[in-house]
C-alpha cells in the first residue's frame, strides 16, 4: 500500500504521522505561535524568546544510525556552526539556521532545534521515542567537529560539500553535563 511514496514524500509510515501528533500537542497544549521563518526545520514555533525547530527522525531499528545512535540532520534544521564552514571526513558543512532571528517585540532570539526520534521495528512497532537537543551552533567550541559524523548525502551541484550531516548523540551526551540533551520518552521491553 505505501510502496507508491514519490521521491518527495515521507519514505515510512510513521514519519508523518510522528510530525502531525507533534503538531497536534503543540497547538493543544502550549501558547507557541506556528513561526514562519525563511530557513526552518519541518515544524517551526515562535515562544516568546526562543524559535523553537522540532522535527521528527524515524530509523528502523537495524539501521546502523539506529545502532550507533546517530541522527541525520539537514542544513535548516541546525545552526552547528553557522559562523564557519566545518570539515567534516574531507567535506564541508554549512548550515542554512542562522544563530538567531530578530523579532519585532523580543529583539534577537536564538534558533534552538529538537528532534524527536521515533525507532522502530521491521513490523512498524515503536520500539523507542527520545526527545533530542541538538547544541546550538555558538556551542562549538564545547563540543567541537567530535559530535559530528559524515551525512547520507553530498550537495549535487558541489561534490565537495555536505547536504546534511550526522550528529553522534552517544558523544553529545558524554561531554559533561549534557546528559540531558538525549531523553528517553518511552522504550519497549
Amino acid at each position: 500500500m505505501f510502496e507508491d511514496l514519490t521521491e518527495n514524500e515521507k519514505n515510512n509510515v510513521i514519519d508523518s504521522a510522528v510530525e502531525n501528533i507533534i503538531e497536534g500537542i503543540i497547538s493543544r497544549s502550549l501558547d507557541w505561535n506556528t513561526c514562519s521563518v525563511p530557513v526552518r526545520a519541518d515544524s517551526c514555533y515562535e515562544c516568546g524568546d526562543a524559535i523553537i525547530h522540532i522535527d521528527a527522525k524515524t530509523t528502523k531499528n537495524d539501521d546502523g544510525d539506529s545502532s550507533s545512535n546517530k541522527i541525520n540532520v539537514e542544513k535548516s534544521q541546525t545552526t552547528y556552526d553557522y559562523n564557519q564552514d566545518l570539515e567534516v571526513s574531507s567535506k564541508i558543512w554549512k548550515p542554512y539556521l542562522r544563530y538567531y532571528e530578530n523579532h519585532n517585540y523580543y529583539g534577537k532570539i536564538p534558533n534552538l532545534t529538537y528532534f524527536v526520534r521515533i525507532i522502530y521495528s521491521e513490523t512498524n512497532l515503536v520500539e523507542s521515542i527520545s526527545l533530542i537537543s541538538v547544541p546550538h551552533g555558538q556551542l562549538f567550541s564545547l563540543f567541537g567537529n567530535d559530535i559530528l559524523y559524515a551525512g547520507k548525502q553530498l550537495e549535487h551541484s558541489d561534490n565537495t560539500k555536505r547536504k546534511n550531516i550526522r550528529f553522534t548523540i552517544n558523544r553529545i551526551i558524554a561531554v559533561e553535563g549534557q546528559e540531558w540533551r538525549n531523553c528517553i520518552l518511552y522504550e519497549r521491553k
